[in-house]
């Protein structure tokens, strides 16, 4: 996941074609971010313009918004 040039690590709740909802343990301030990961050989890609963020403990959120652009690769 990227955010102004800064990295974080994520975890990958849910995704599809018009929603993404990720965990992660710091605080994200931004308007849109970049998630990436692969699965079944590809490559994937999304950017994603956050909606919500719900604390779900101490230093664990929930945040989730809409996917405006996807693209996925083969990875060899």
């Amino acid at each position: 996941m990227n955010s102004s040039g800064n990295s974080y690590s994520a975890k990958l709740i849910n995704y599809s074609e018009a929603g993404a909802c990720i965990q992660h343990r710091e605080l994200i301030v931004e308007s849109f971010i970049q998630i990436e990961w692969q699965s079944n050989h590809k490559e994937h890609k999304g950017i994603v313009r956050l909606k919500w963020c719900r604390a779900t403990g101490n230093n664990c959120f929930l945040t989730g918004g809409r996917v405006i652009s996807m693209e996925s690769v083969d990875v060899s």
